[in-house]
């Protein structure tokens, strides 16, 4: 090919090929360098530096030394393994011994790790500048890298450039005899010194001997002592391993999956286990034995995965199931330490057993009977997703989250049991919470906090400070619940049992045609006949001139289209919209997305005002509101527009002659420039319009709030996450999934007496008030007592039925196309919205219920506490009061708050615009939100600086500063003389306990944000929440002692009431 080949072609070819690759590092795509993982090129630019930088910051190097102990006990138990053989001849056990014996090994890192200077030396010719571009910064890495992987082609040396030093992970290279064993692999949680024996042994002991197992296997056993291609075996044993295992895909792991149990078996079993450590919650009768099997599980614990039946049958690994259930049910040790019966699942009759009876003594052939049951696993497989259903396959490793956090205890019996587990504590009692949420609670306070931080200096790091190495998520614990709640759902998607339910239908049919599109023959099939569908409803709305070659101006009618819209359930008519944005209530109002983008000039803006010193009006937009007029006025100012026979259009017709009335009176209208600027108003533009232009723009603008449901985007429809669409817009039919199948409905009740508590201690405060006149305190003190709450859902959610009654109008086929089913759901979903605006139901049906939250809703004086907030690791029935009170309690509090903020005090106890403050009152309490808006315009984040915006924080800070201050007066009212301690802190003053309960809301990891945007943030820092509100509180500087004037006892402290 070179030699036919012009040289200007070659030429142009390699500096064509170089620039494809190059071209993402030249950083001139901007969609390419925001999804830029900054961090992750860092680690795999330079994956030693990395490491080090891990060991040196985060890692126990105790676990090494454990670690490499633990390699030789399971190398002594596999040579104990082998010599028992009753069917290997002589010359293959030593062969194998030897080869055990002579087995290298690295844990954690090679020992040219431990070298002074190495890296530095290793980098030495490495000259990066701040000057560089990061095109140029990327040139110079890849020239030293390369440069390193040909040293190490060149030497013989354990220093591998190309490996990936901080993978959670161990490996067996065969052709070396090394077993390597990473760092991440021996650290919390998979990994911890202060482990028991037998939970290292079931967890890092079992893995070892897995690795050492594929020494052992089709590929491993062709190769000797020092990893050299060579025949040792007796030729007798080689025919019969070749009879009895066939190479299928899989086999070399379960091989490996079989040699490991057995191995780790036989060490946990020499362990003196009275010396053991029980762990919490597994009192004296739950044998040790149950709980290794448990533990050892943890390994292969993991979310529910979609993927195709194509990629699991050439996929190395088997099943994550298999790897538990078919391992597990070969081992005689299981099926006794459970009392299995025998022809049970996990006792079957035929098994693998380990006995050193016969030729089935060795697991080397009897592993054999793995891939018969992997197959016939795999053909059932087939069976379920013959029709295109998809299947699980293993995800990430999602082992020990520090043993204590995780484990649950099962049921006394083996009936199938959905209640909450039964601790049995069996040693004397001790007034301490050890169920499974308050040890997930105990995990939170000790592990996320730095101890070697002082809290009167910086307490959001001594009780965050080590968050992010237990998280995988950003954000707060709020986010990593919202994708607990979203697997959730996932997982009952992807179950295949019948429902009689039509709401759990109709999520099902959605989540199933949503992932068939992602089949390519299916996308391609759609793509043919959805446009003749969007076609036919195109000709519905109203003739289009690109589709009629004798367009008809005299045939156009404006509201004939309108009103065909509305008649498909859109609420965006291009001209206007039609929302409901905080109350039931129906406002027409102009497509704001189609203001000049916001986010570029507010960027442009603050860096304007930034470079010239110039302070921003602390008045917020809120306050710059347009003034609300009749609905008549605005019929008045666009006559052109039938806004009466619109709305009655987006009624159920059903119900049309019910609702019509009942929302006359809740349509609103602002004085928009829209449709009251004298010169350039909607009623001008369309007359200045012409027909034929104005029909464009509305089909147009129909086709681009379209688009999407379509499909016909192939890398739209790939990256599609069709649990978040289920979950978008099937809202309420997800909430009940979510409630009957994983709620503990015990929370409600609870939750719903403890705003009543808070509100009784938030009118306290106001009571107590020093400054505010009795007028006001009695204006605040109506407010808070009328609010309303919202605990969960509706009440007329609760009825058996209900929710799928509320679906009984929204009918999805699986015949129908994705595009059909969207419509149809957005037509459904108008209807109900039109039902909320009628006060027919509650809820908004927009409102995404399942988001991990409360709220208060300004308008309306109600307070909401939605489902997954009431939830663990959040909110638990088992927590003791002082938790519950510390961590939800203050959220309640925050969200009442909420109702005396900027914004709120503006409104009364029915939400409606009024000023119930006397002017001295009004006066006092502005000053007072001014020391917030200073005292954090002055805060010096860790993230950020000294640069953060008081003025646009100022609502979420009072109400937060609001919030601590209840919650505090909440707390100590509260009989503490019974309440049960937390594990670890049960000699830990309480008061002090609060204060890192209550932080634990606020824990996240560093935030790698654009100052820019974090100046447009309604919500201060999450540092500042923690430090800046409890450096407000005389109370947190008197249970820690800290100096007056330390950073958390400031002299100057900011209160409101």
């Amino acid at each position: 090919m070179i030699k036919k080949t012009p040289e200007r072609t070659l030429a142009n070819f390699l500096i064509f090929y170089f620039i494809e690759l190059a071209y993402d590092d030249l950083s001139i795509d901007s969609d390419t360098v925001e999804s830029r993982e900054c961090a992750e090129l860092a680690v795999g630019a330079f994956p030693e530096a990395s490491l080090a930088a891990f060991v040196n910051n985060y890692f126990d190097k105790e676990n090494l030394e454990i670690a490499s102990g633990m390699v030789e006990e399971s190398k002594e138990n596999f040579i104990e393994m082998v010599r028992e053989s009753t069917w290997l001849h002589e010359k293959t056990k030593e062969a194998a011994v030897n080869k055990l014996e002579k087995l290298k090994k690295i844990v954690g890192y090679p020992d040219q790790f431990k070298e002074q200077g190495l890296l530095d030396k290793t980098f030495e010719n490495l000259n990066l500048l701040s000057s560089d571009s990061y095109y140029k910064i990327i040139r110079k890495v890849e020239k030293v890298r390369m440069e390193l992987v040909i040293d190490f082609l060149g030497v013989d040396t354990e220093f591998n450039p190309l490996a990936i030093y901080l993978d959670a992970n161990a490996q067996y290279l065969p052709h070396k005899n090394l077993l390597t064993l990473l760092v991440p692999f021996l650290d919390d949680p998979l990994f911890d010194s202060t482990y028991p024996k037998y939970v290292k042994i079931a967890v890092t002991g079992n893995t070892i001997s897995h690795e050492m197992g594929h020494g052992f296997d089709t590929e491993g056993r062709t190769r000797d002592e020092n990893g050299d291609v060579k025949d040792w075996w007796a030729k007798e044993d080689l025919v019969e391993y070749d009879k009895r295992l066939d190479g299928k895909v899989t086999l070399d792991e379960m091989i490996a999956d079989g040699l490991g149990v057995e191995t780790a078996w036989r060490a946990f079993k020499k362990l003196d286990l009275a010396k053991e450590q029980k762990i919490v919650g597994f009192g004296e009768d739950y044998s040790i034995e149950k709980l290794y099997f448990r533990v050892a599980a943890l390994d292969y614990c993991t979310v529910r995965s979609i993927s195709n039946l194509e990629y699991q049958l050439t996929a190395p690994h088997p099943t994550d199931s298999f790897r538990v259930n078919g391992v597990f049910s070969n081992m005689k040790a299981f099926a006794e330490t459970f009392n299995c019966p025998v022809g049970s699942p996990m006792n079957p009759k035929k098994k693998s057993l380990m006995s050193r009876k016969g030729k089935c003594s060795n697991p080397l052939l009897v592993l054999v009977i793995f891939l018969v049951i992997f197959i016939i696993a795999i053909l059932t497989v087939v069976i379920v997703i013959r029709s295109k259903d998809r299947l699980t396959v293993p995800g990430s490793r999602e082992a020990l989250n520090v043993v204590t956090s995780t484990l649950k205890p099962p049921p006394a019996t083996r009936n199938q049991n959905t209640s909450r587990p039964q601790i049995i504590i069996t040693s004397k009692p001790r007034n301490v919470c050890e169920t499974p949420e308050c040890i997930t609670l105990a995990h939170q306070l000790h592990n996320w906090q730095d101890k070697s931080v002082d809290p009167c200096v910086d307490f959001y790091k001594r009780a965050c400070g080590k968050y992010q190495e237990h998280t995988i998520t950003e954000g707060t614990r709020n986010n990593k619940k919202m994708v607990i709640v979203r697997n959730l759902i996932r997982d009952f998607l992807l179950n295949k049992t019948v429902s009689t339910s039509k709401s759990e239908n109709a999520m099902k049919v959605l989540f199933e045609k949503c992932e068939m599109l992602k089949e390519q023959y299916v996308f391609e099939e759609n793509g043919k006949s959805v446009l003749n569908e969007l076609v036919e409803d195109l000709k519905s709305i109203g003739p289009w001139p690109l589709l009629e070659d004798k367009w008809d101006e005299s045939k156009f009618d404006l509201n004939e289209m309108l009103i065909n819209l509305a008649k498909s359930g859109k609420m965006q008519f291009g001209l206007f919209q039609i929302m409901t944005p905080l109350a039931p209530l129906l406002e027409i109002g102009p497509l704001y997305y189609r203001e000049p983008p916001h986010d570029y000039f507010t960027k442009i803006i603050s860096h304007i005002l930034k470079a010239n010193k110039i302070k921003r009006d602390k008045k917020h937009p809120y306050e710059m509101g347009r003034p609300e007029v009749k609905f008549s006025e605005l019929k008045q100012q666009v006559p052109s527009v039938d806004f009466e026979k619109i709305l009655e259009n987006l009624i159920n017709p059903a119900r049309r002659n019910i609702l019509k009335d009942k929302i006359k009176d809740r349509r609103v209208g602002y004085q928009h420039s829209l449709f009251f600027d004298k010169k350039d108003n909607l009623e001008h533009i369309i007359k200045s319009t012409p027909k034929r232009v104005m029909a464009n723009f509305l089909i147009f603008n129909y086709l681009e709030n379209t688009i999407h449901a379509l499909s016909i985007d192939e890398r739209a429809v790939k990256l599609r996450e069709c649990d978040r669409v289920v979950i978008g817009f099937l809202p309420r039919a997800s909430l009940r999934v979510f409630v009957r199948n994983y709620f503990d409905r015990e929370n409600i009740p609870m939750v719903s007496e403890l705003i009543e508590n808070i509100k009784e201690s938030f009118i306290e405060m106001i009571q107590e008030s020093n400054w505010a006149h009795e007028k006001t305190k009695r204006a605040a003190i109506l407010k808070v007592q009328k609010m309303k709450k919202m605990v969960g859902y509706p009440e007329e959610f609760e009825p058996p039925g209900a929710l799928d009654k509320m679906l009984k109008t929204l009918h999805l086929e699986k015949s129908d196309s994705y595009y059909v089913m969207m419509k149809k759901i957005e037509r459904f979903r108008t209807e109900q919205k039109m039902e909320y605006v009628a006060l027919e139901t509650e809820l908004d049906p927009a409102e995404m219920i399942l988001d991990v939250n409360a709220n208060y809703n300004i308008e309306r004086n109600l307070l909401k506490i939605l489902i997954p907030f009431l939830d663990e690791p959040l909110f638990d029935s088992t927590f003791p009061k002082y938790v519950k009170t510390a961590s939800t309690g203050f959220t309640l509090a925050h969200e009442i708050g909420h109702g005396f903020d900027i914004f709120g005090m503006e409104r009364d106890e029915n939400g409606r615009k009024r000023d119930w403050w006397t002017s001295e009152d009004s006066k006092e309490y502005k000053g007072r939100m001014k020391c917030l808006v200073d005292q954090y315009d002055e805060y010096d984040d860790p993230d950020f600086g000294r640069n953060l915006n008081g003025s646009q924080t100022i609502g979420e800070m009072m109400a937060d500063r609001l919030g601590s201050a209840t919650s505090w007066r909440a707390f100590k009212k509260l009989d503490l003389s019974n309440e049960p301690k937390i594990i670890g802190f049960e000699n830990y003053d309480i008061e002090k306990l609060y204060f890192h309960i209550h932080a634990l809301n606020f824990c996240a990891p560093r935030d790698t944000s654009p100052l820019v945007e974090a100046m447009e943030w309604i919500h201060p820092t999450d540092s500042f929440r923690v430090n800046g509100v409890f450096s407000n509180m005389k109370e947190f500087g008197e249970a820690f002692k800290c100096p007056i004037g330390s950073p958390m006892n400031p002299n100057r402290k900011c209160e409101l009431f």
